[in-house]
């Protein structure tokens, strides 16, 4: 059952899980090869909050060594 409610609905952020069962796909991974692949801007969106994740972690650790040390 291929077409774009699929992919739009990984844009829209579902949950591959739910997609997977959508489509009855036996693995999650063949729902991922088949459906992430179309949608660079996904990667793009999990690359970058994965990536403010660890800057904002950085400052946070940074910021409580300046303050146990006054």
């Amino acid at each position: 059952m291929a077409g774009k409610p699929f992919p739009t609905s990984l844009a829209s952020h579902a949950d591959l899980k739910i997609i997977q069962q959508m489509l009855g796909h036996s693995s999650i991974v063949t729902t991922a090869d088949t459906y992430t692949s179309v949608l660079p801007e996904t990667a793009h969106r999990a690359a970058q909050a994965t990536a403010d994740m660890i800057v904002d972690a950085a400052r946070s650790i940074a910021g409580s060594r300046l303050g146990a040390s006054a």
